[in-house]
C-alpha cells in the first residue's frame, strides 16, 4: 500500500525530519524504502507489487461527494517526495501500478484475485482495516507495528476475528455499521463497535440485521431504520472491487522479485543522503 507507507514514514519522523544534502526533507523516501528493504529481507517474497492513489476524485465519490473530505491536504514537503520514491522504485525495476479512478486498495483487490486464481500466497502490507475483508485461506495482511512494538503483526482469518470479534467476511458489514472516519464513510449514527460486532455475532450480515429489526430493542431499530440508507451506501463504498485488470502471469520479470536492480537505486539514495540505505543495497 504505497501511499499508507508513504505517510506512515514521513509521520514517524515529524519531529526530527531527515534532510539530504540540499535540505530537502526526505523523511518519507527513507522510510518507504527501509520498509521495502526489510520486507525483501525478512519475508523474501517471489513477488512485489507497490499500489498508489492517482490523483483525481474516484467512483466513490461519484457515489458520495463527502467521501474522505474530512482529510487534510497532504503537507507539501511529503508531496515533494513521491516523484523521488517512484524514481527510485523504477531503478529497482519493482512495479507501481495506479489507476485512474481506483484506488490502491482496489489495485490491491484485484492484485490479490489474480494471485489467488494463480495458486500464489498474497500479503497485503497495510494499515487498512478495509483491506482485511480480503483476507482468507491464501490472502493475509501484514499490519504496521502499534505504538510501542517494533514488529509488523501478520493477520491471517483467526487475528482478524481475534482483533475484531468478527470474520473477515464479515469487515465489510461491520465497516458498514461502525462507518469509517478515516475515509469519511457514514455508517449508521449511534452504533458504536460494540454494538456493530454485536448485530454481526448475532445475526451475521447487514442483511441479516435488516431481517431481523422486529427482534431488537425500539432504540436499536429506530436507529437502524433512520440509518438503512446510510448503511447500504456505506455497504457500497467500503467493498473493494477485485477485476480492474488481468494478470496473465506474476512471472513476468517486472513483478518477480529476483529481477530486481539494487545497484541503479545506489546514487539515488547517495543523494538523498541515505547512507544506512545505500549500505544495505
Amino acid at each position: 500500500d504505497g501511499y499508507g507507507s508513504i505517510y506512515r514514514s514521513y509521520f514517524a519522523f515529524i519531529s526530527r525530519p531527515l534532510k539530504d544534502f540540499e535540505g530537502n526533507n526526505v523523511s518519507a523516501l527513507f522510510g518507504f524504502v527501509s520498509t521495502l528493504l526489510m520486507l525483501l529481507r525478512d519475508w523474501k517474497p517471489d513477488y512485489l507489487v507497490v499500489a498508489m492513489d492517482e490523483h483525481g476524485p474516484t467512483f466513490r465519490h461519484e457515489l458520495y461527494p463527502q467521501y474522505k473530505a474530512n482529510r487534510d491536504s497532504a503537507p507539501e514537503d511529503l508531496h515533494a517526495q513521491v516523484p523521488r520514491i517512484l524514481e527510485v522504485l523504477d531503478a529497482l525495476g519493482i512495479p507501481h501500478i495506479g489507476k485512474e479512478g481506483m484506488e490502491a486498495d482496489d489495485i490491491i483487490a484485484t492484485l490479490c484475485a489474480n494471485a489467488t486464481a494463480q495458486g500464489i500466497q498474497s500479503i497485503m502490507v497495510t494499515g487498512d482495516k478495509d483491506l482485511l475483508q480480503l483476507v482468507d485461506d491464501t490472502t493475509f495482511a501484514l499490519r504496521p507495528p502499534r505504538k510501542g512494538e517494533n514488529a509488523y503483526r501478520l493477520f491471517g482469518r483467526a487475528e482478524v476475528e481475534d482483533e475484531f470479534g468478527i470474520a473477515a467476511e464479515q469487515i465489510v458489514d461491520y465497516l458498514s455499521i461502525l462507518g469509517d472516519s478515516s475515509d469519511n464513510v457514514p455508517g449508521i449514527k449511534g452504533l458504536g463497535e460494540k454494538g456493530a460486532v454485536k448485530l454481526l455475532q448475532e445475526y451475521g450480515s447487514l442483511d441479516g440485521v435488516y431481517g431481523n429489526l422486529d427482534k431488537m430493542t425500539p432504540a436499536v431499530r429506530r436507529k437502524l431504520e433512520d440509518g438503512r440508507d446510510l448503511g447500504y451506501l456505506s455497504r457500497t463504498l467500503v467493498t473493494l472491487k477485485d477485476d480492474l485488470f488481468h494478470v496473465e502471469t506474476f512471472d513476468d520479470p517486472q513483478y518477480t522479485v529476483a529481477t530486481v536492480s539494487y545497484d541503479k537505486a545506489v546514487p539515488l539514495l547517495e543523494k538523498a543522503n541515505a547512507r544506512s540505505l545505500v549500505t544495505q543495497l
